[in-house]
């Protein structure tokens, strides 16, 4: 599109008494020109901005009717607008209702017009005629030529200026001279036009491609079908539908000849990359799904199962019969000796110091599990129980699996006290994104290192020793040389853990608070009928397992663990290689990655104690780490969106996001939005003062104009729109956006959708600012699309 002829009709318009619709239009512009400004055009600006004069159009002609020309030319526009990005983005779906607006609008702009004079039919004409220059641009030749013979032809327009311009441009000889060429050249443009038009499509094209293929193998071969043959028909189904796509879309069915912004070469080899990697998951899923039913698979399970079940079963009688000797062994019966020489007293004391040394480990350890307020007045104490918390896990090891092995099992729990290290750079308790320096940057991590709550290291290396142990438990077979029934056998041994984790790190460490839970509907209840505050109380327990804490422990297991699960168990669960290998592929990938899809933000206090001493410390580089890191998530079927190559990767090295996060786009993270509404309202003892609200607010103003932080701004000023009734700060909000009316503009925000909040229990509440706060599925992939096509590869 040229310059917008909206300011000449505009400013032609005498001042009207409705300053008002005059006010909405220069607003609805000057969203539109915010949106063109940025390094990455947001769709939904230009949607904002267009359903401002889509709303104010009907009441133009009552109010102020001189303002329809202005509003039909704005509209025209902003639809071009619209088109050219979804034709950026290879949004084809959408790009073809805009073709149909755009026609529909221009019609709508010349018919509602034609009568004006001379200077306004010029401006329509100029619009009529960028309007097909762009769809020429596009290669959608025949919704140009459409635009163009009915442009030229016009008994009123065709005499303007712009009419003869464009019957004497090199595109419009070009649109008449178009022929659609031949198969070769049709099928270089849909090589580079393929597409689907979404995920269900894909899914139905490969499931039916797959089935065909298994089928046809099923017929010629008594051995069956082959999981990789499915995969094999998998990959020809979606290429077919994504060809097929291309062919039909009108750059396809009007190919000429290979366009310039096509290389065959490039898109050949990034099609066929693209389709191996179907063939990659279609068959390797396939494959595993296929072990898992089969007889082999269901033994497997079974006598997993069995044993695990049989595992638990004996935990109470290894912790009642092995722990009291575990933690006295000799040191009664030498103490009573009644003659020692120097040496035997060296020996007991020795003894005692080594036992009584892991017996404090592990009341502190059970202390900082079961009493969470005791967490504080022991931290100073944890880094003085990491030793003796090595020495505890490894006895554990070797009580449980009968053998004497205590250095092996030593190692394993010095190399968890270091992935525990690990634990704090992903979680943001360590932070290096934002330091300049290396020198500032070791600084900075041994400070932080010193200053970290160490207990949670103490229960890393208690609880590698009983994992250890019970992986060895489980793993008591000889290993299956088959890969796919070796994954089914790690996931097996893996989930056999999930118990402990939800229970140890979930629900004694209060990731999963179940307390909080029942205090909360307890006290929310007030004034009900005693059963049914029983029944709120007892609601508001089962409700504390609906965390990312738990989503993360379930789902984390049958997809980013598998690959470090495998690892370890082909080599021996329980060894210190497999436990190197098992650490070393979840501190690059798995871990990471598991933290990002589902930041632990809203269990423990020390988990968003980085948010309060930010504000607390008006540090507002800490503050946005912690907001970027803890508000934004990867979706859990990150590799199947739209991404690069490159970025569908993200995952395999996602410990890359401690210096250097992702640039393409993320979900909200809704739980610790949540969270965070409820520290603004004052509602979980956390109260901020006058002055750290203040600071989140100048930082969200500042966020808010930062053109690359558009996603995190957008969330946040949301939320501060349903926390508009927060008691003790709902003066400051109300100022803020009356001091900062153009905030909403320019993050596309209507306020209407974003109430606070009806539901005067806190469950609730919190449940209806995650809904409130879920981005739809359409608006991410648009970003996505965005991200890609107009940033990543320009």
């Amino acid at each position: 599109m040229g310059i917008s002829p909206f300011h000449a009709a505009f400013q032609s318009i005498a001042p009207l008494q409705n300053s008002m619709a005059q006010g909405q239009l220069l607003r609805a512009h000057s969203i539109m020109q915010h949106a063109l400004a940025l390094p990455c055009p947001r769709v939904e600006l230009f949607n904002h901005a267009h359903a401002i004069v889509r709303d104010l159009r009907p009441k133009l002609h009552d109010i102020a009717d001189e303002l329809t020309f202005p509003a039909d030319l704005l509209n025209v526009e902003l639809t071009a607008r619209r088109l050219d990005l979804a034709h950026a983005r290879r949004d084809y779906r959408m790009r073809r209702v805009l073709i149909d607006e755009l026609h529909r609008s221009i019609n709508q702009l010349s018919g509602n017009h034609h009568q004006k004079a001379e200077p306004e039919r010029e401006l329509i004409g100029s619009m009529w005629a960028d309007a097909t220059k762009l769809l020429a641009r596009m290669n959608l030749t025949r919704h140009a030529l459409r635009e163009a013979q009915a442009f030229i032809h016009h008994e009123i327009f065709s005499k303007t200026k712009a009419a003869e311009s464009l019957a004497a441009s090199p595109e419009f000889s070009e649109m008449y001279s178009h022929s659609p060429g031949n198969w070769l050249e049709r099928f270089k443009v849909a090589l580079h036009h393929a597409h689907s038009d979404a995920a269900s499509h894909t899914f139905l094209a490969g499931l039916f491609g797959g089935l065909l293929f298994a089928n046809v193998q099923a017929f010629v071969d008594s051995h069956g079908a082959s999981p990789w043959v499915f995969g094999l028909g998998a990959m020809t189904g979606i290429a077919a539908h994504k060809l097929k796509n291309g062919f039909v879309e009108s750059e396809g069915s009007d190919a000429k000849s290979a366009k310039r912004d096509t290389s065959f070469a490039k898109d050949t080899a990034s099609f066929v990359a693209a389709r191996a990697s179907d063939t990659l998951l279609w068959g390797a899923g396939t494959t595993f799904l296929t072990t898992a039913v089969s007889s082999a698979g269901q033994t497997i399970i079974a006598e997993k199962g069995r044993l695990a079940a049989s595992m638990y079963s004996h935990a109470v009688e290894w912790l009642w019969q092995k722990m009291p000797p575990l933690l006295t062994d000799s040191l009664h019966s030498s103490a009573s000796l009644g003659n020692v020489t120097a040496a035997q007293i060296i020996d007991v004391l020795g003894h005692g110091l080594y036992y009584t040394a892991m017996t404090a480990a592990g009341v502190h350890f059970a202390s900082s599990l079961l009493f969470h307020r005791s967490r504080e007045r022991i931290k100073s104490t944890a880094p003085l129980a990491i030793v003796p918390a090595i020495l505890l896990g490894a006895n554990i090891g070797m009580s449980i699996m009968g053998t004497e092995d205590l250095e092996s099992r030593m190692g394993r729990g010095v190399m968890a006290v270091g992935e525990g290290l690990a634990v704090f750079l992903m979680t943001g308790v360590v932070s290096l994104a934002r330091k300049k320096s290396l020198e500032k940057s070791l600084q900075s991590t041994a400070s932080s290192i010193a200053q970290a709550d160490h207990s949670y290291l103490v229960a890393s290396a208690i609880l590698s020793g009983l994992t250890s142990a019970m992986g060895g438990y489980m793993q008591k077979d000889a290993r299956p040389e088959d890969i796919s029934q070796l994954a089914l056998l790690s996931m097996a041994i893996t989930y056999s853990m999930w118990p402990i984790a939800i229970f140890v790190s979930g629900v004694a460490r209060r990731n999963i608070d179940i307390g909080r839970g029942i205090t909360e509907s307890w006290e929310d209840s007030i004034g009900k009928p005693i059963h049914q505050r029983f029944a709120e109380a007892a609601v508001g327990g089962a409700a504390a397992f609906w965390t990312p804490y738990l989503f993360n422990r379930t789902l984390r297991v049958p997809t980013i663990d598998i690959p470090a699960a495998v690892a370890r168990t082909a080599v021996g669960w329980d060894s210190n290689l497999g436990f190197l290998l098992y650490g070393l592929i979840s501190f690059l990938s798995a871990n990471p990655t598991a933290t990002m899809m589902f930041p632990e933000v809203g269990g423990q206090d020390w988990q968003y104690q980085g948010l309060l001493e930010a504000l607390r410390e008006k540090d507002r580089s800490k503050l946005v780490d912690f907001l970027h890191k803890a508000t934004r998530r990867l979706p859990v079927f990150h590799p199947f969106y739209p991404h690069s190559l490159k970025d569908r990767l993200y995952p395999l090295l996602a410990i890359q996001r401690i210096v250097s996060p992702p640039s393409f786009p993320l979900k909200p993270e809704t739980f610790t939005l949540a969270l965070l509404h409820q520290i603004i309202q004052g509602a979980n003892g956390y109260n901020l003062r006058s002055d750290e609200m203040d600071f989140f607010l100048r930082t969200t103003h500042d966020l808010a104009h930062d053109p690359k932080s558009f996603d995190l701004a957008q969330s946040l000023v949301q939320l501060l729109h349903l926390a508009r009734d927060s008691a003790p700060h709902r003066h400051r909000i109300e100022i803020f956006f009356k001091d900062h009316p153009e905030i909403d503009d320019l993050l596309a925000i209507d306020p209407k959708l974003f109430p606070p909040p009806t539901e005067t229990r806190r469950r609730q509440r919190r449940r209806e600012v995650r809904k409130r706060l879920h981005l739809p599925e359409e608006t991410y992939v648009a970003r996505v699309h965005e991200h890609r096509w107009l940033f990543r590869e320009k």
